[in-house]
């Protein structure tokens, strides 16, 4: 008996080990078809910390800054030639033409999609018709060579 139980948690702990590591073959290999995407967003990021949340200099000269910040602001320009921020011009034609364009877009590719798919379904149709003809064929020889 204690050989049994020795040989099933021998088995028992290898087929375990085989699903830890398939567990982690899939895991990496998601990970792997994800890293580009990750690292895009990771650059965009980091993009924009330094665009919106970072001086333009570094520290021991960003008083500089501050002080051609104050200057500006005592001038009675309020707003920096340096702003911060990603600045998206917001036109409501730019936006409606935008919109057109991706609802034909959107709209040409379902009418591909459509006509592709019934391009499938009638060759599927051929394919079934044609072999439904070939056993006909043979049922018919068979039949004439029993008769």
């Amino acid at each position: 008996v204690p050989f049994f139980v020795w040989v099933y948690s021998f088995l028992s702990t290898v087929v375990l080990v085989n699903l830890l590591i398939a567990q982690m073959s899939s895991t990496y290999e998601r990970v792997k078809e994800n890293s580009a995407e990750f690292w895009e967003f990771d650059r965009v990021s980091l993009i924009r910390e330094y665009k919106d949340n970072k001086d333009p200099l570094p520290p021991p000269f960003n008083v500089l800054w501050y002080l051609y910040i104050g200057l500006r602001w005592m001038c009675g320009q309020r707003e920096s030639p340096f702003s911060r921020g990603f600045k998206w011009p917001r036109r409501r034609q730019g936006a409606a033409d935008v919109f057109k364009i991706g609802d034909a877009a959107r709209r040409e590719y379902l009418n591909t999609e459509a006509k592709e798919l019934a391009a499938a379904v009638e060759h599927q149709v051929e394919l079934l018709h044609r072999g439904q003809r070939v056993l006909e064929a043979e049922q018919r020889s068979q039949f004439e060579a029993i008769t």
